[in-house]
């Protein structure tokens, strides 16, 4: 501590002479006595600061704040810091009041004096005041309307943001403190804001990884391409690690809105919005048909606990049309496909839903478009196929188990085409329980679905006597033929 106070010192004195010389600088007090006091307490606060002795560096930080706010951004960006510290070591409830109001006025202040990026310092403000008045919804929830109003120069809208905008909305519905146009008007926003980040995290974490992408030459023309992780560089491993964190945060907001959305926009509310008369007035408006399909096919939980959506209300099929004819993107495509598979027009909508999966940025959706597609080839029995896009779901969301619930089903299908006899022939069933495990292992919510298969699957595997006169017994390996052309492990249970 000597060593810093001393270094400080030095600093004072040399900015002393400097100050003498020049003339006082106004952004550093109005005369040199407050300048001079300005950049001692600006040196010990921010050397405090760099130590984390958050609670000694708050003096220090005062005097700036009081006498030279403008000399130093950094005033303002240690602030949120500094005075959460402060407030959450300070026990006198009037005390601590007037802290959290000083930490509100530090970021209008900063707007004062560096007035860039208003829409990112107001939505922390807006979080720190749902933070510490959480009993006054409205109070917060117009500090978050507020801070939506600006567009940063693009920048990606915080997840704390929008979250706390939803939350805030959740509230008021819950109070009857708003009518539900203007809830439902507040959830689109929401869930564009979601989804445009989404897409762009995605897209940037696609490009890094595109460094080091080759093409599969082994595999096929069907092979997804090889990604070579090991050989990002640091920088881009950093990066990763940001986009990827920040996506946590978006995936959580998204997931908080699919678990009130059952209770709060049942598919019998939303017909009540989403009607023909409403369709009439808004057939041409991009923007309503967006959000209006949007929230029909947005996945909520039911009493059951299962995931479910509102696709089967007429009504979505005559905005998924119309939106598709005015701007094909991916979640129009999705719903053409759906409308086609709902047609039992499998070909076609095997199109759509290839279509959406390549404009669709995100790798989990995109992995649902998958999976639609490998049911579609399934059902036509083209199994090969079904495998591969089954496949391809898993590359994109390998921690969600239906896409190995789905490779299951589909080699149990094959059962009895591969081989010359009934080891042979039944073998697959080894490759199916194996894919049971899995989806198991990565996703426990699909244990119900794998266990009711794989209790059916483990009687089918060849008889253990049977296998042994054919020369298979257990712990042997067996590569199973066909357009499989997959190493079997024999194993009876």
């Amino acid at each position: 501590m000597k060593r810093i106070f001393f270094s400080i010192w030095i600093l004072t004195s040399v900015f002393l002479v400097k100050a003498q010389d020049a003339g006082v600088s106004p952004e550093w007090g109005g005369n040199i006595a407050d300048s001079v006091r300005c950049w001692e307490s600006y040196n010990i606060y921010g050397s405090l600061y760099q130590s984390q002795s958050y609670l000694e560096a708050f003096e220090s930080w005062k005097v700036v704040y009081d006498l030279c706010p403008g000399a130093k951004k950094n005033t303002f960006i240690m602030a949120p810091k500094l005075l959460t510290e402060k407030i959450n070591a300070t026990a006198d409830p009037a005390e601590k009041a007037k802290l959290v109001n000083l930490l509100l006025e530090s970021y209008d202040k900063r707007l004062e004096y560096f007035p860039e990026k208003h829409g990112y310092v107001l939505g922390m403000q807006a979080v720190e005041i749902m933070k510490y008045f959480r009993d006054e919804p409205r109070k917060y929830y117009d500090a978050f309307q507020e801070a939506l109003k600006y567009d940063d120069d693009g920048d990606l809208v915080s997840p704390a943001v929008i979250n706390g905008l939803f939350i805030s909305a959740t509230r008021l519905l819950q109070a009857k403190d708003v009518e539900l146009d203007e809830f439902f008007n507040v959830m689109n926003i929401v869930l564009e804001s979601v989804e445009t980040n989404n897409n762009q995290l995605n897209r940037d974490i696609a490009a890094v990884y595109a460094k080091v992408t080759r093409p599969d030459t082994l595999g096929g023309e069907d092979a997804d391409p090889i990604v070579d992780s090991a050989a990002l560089s640091r920088e881009d491993n950093q990066a990763l690690y940001r986009l990827t964190k920040t996506l946590e945060g978006y995936e959580k907001v998204e997931s908080n809105v699919e678990k009130l959305l059952g209770d709060i926009l049942s598919c019998s509310r939303l017909s009540r919005i989403y009607n023909q008369e409403a369709f009439d007035k808004y057939v041409d408006d991009p923007i309503w048909l967006r959000r209006a399909a949007n929230m029909l096919s947005k996945e909520r939980t039911n009493d059951a606990g299962e995931p479910e959506d509102c696709t089967d209300d007429p009504m979505y099929f005559m905005i998924a049309e119309r939106l598709y004819e005015l701007e094909p993107s991916a979640n129009a495509a999705r719903g053409m496909g759906r409308l086609s598979f709902k047609k039992e027009d499998y070909k076609k909508g095997l199109e759509f839903y290839k279509q959406a999966a390549e404009l669709e940025a995100d790798p989990k959706k995109k992995a649902g478009d998958y999976i639609k597609i490998a049911l579609a080839y399934q059902k036509e029995g083209n199994l090969s196929s079904a495998r591969t896009y089954a496949n391809r779901a898993k590359n994109n969301r390998p921690d969600w188990g239906d896409p190995y619930l789905v490779l299951a089903t589909v080699y149990a299908d094959a059962a009895g085409t591969c081989g010359n006899n009934v080891f042979e022939k039944n073998a697959v069933y080894w490759l199916s329980i194996k894919e049971l495990y899995s989806a198991i292992s990565v996703d426990p919510s699909s244990s119900k679905k794998a266990n009711a298969l794989l209790s059916n699957y483990k009687k089918r595997l060849p008889d253990k006597g049977v296998s042994f006169t054919l020369d298979k017994k257990e712990g042997d390996t067996y590569r199973i033929g066909c357009w499989i052309n997959e190493t079997i492990t024999v194993k009876f249970y």
